[in-house]
């Protein structure tokens, strides 16, 4: 249940909209961090994590971050290949047969 967190992040940049995009990342630190740090066993399940929270709390910060850019690239990607799709024509010839 753990990594739900970080397929959720990928499936919310589908939205491509900023602020739910922002809220996930920002959810996901600071879940790791806060709960990490008040109750790591109900975070980490490895013994480095559960001694050491907000050094594994910075680790899953970095998955996230490297996550976030390449969600972003494919995000970009994504707006420039919709920016380059043709507008539909209306004297389609396929459209107008009778």
């Amino acid at each position: 249940m753990h990594f739900h967190f970080f397929l959720m992040v990928a499936v919310v940049t589908l939205y491509q909209d900023w602020f739910p995009f922002l809220l996930a990342i920002g959810y996901v630190v600071v879940h790791h961090g806060l709960i990490g740090w008040l109750s790591p066993r109900d975070v980490y399940n490895h013994p480095a994590a559960i001694n050491h929270p907000w050094k594994w709390a910075l680790v899953h910060g970095a998955f996230i971050a490297a996550e976030s850019i390449a969600l972003l690239i494919a995000w970009h990607l994504g707006e420039e290949g919709f920016d380059s799709v043709p507008a539909p024509s209306t004297d389609c010839p396929i459209l107008h047969r009778a």
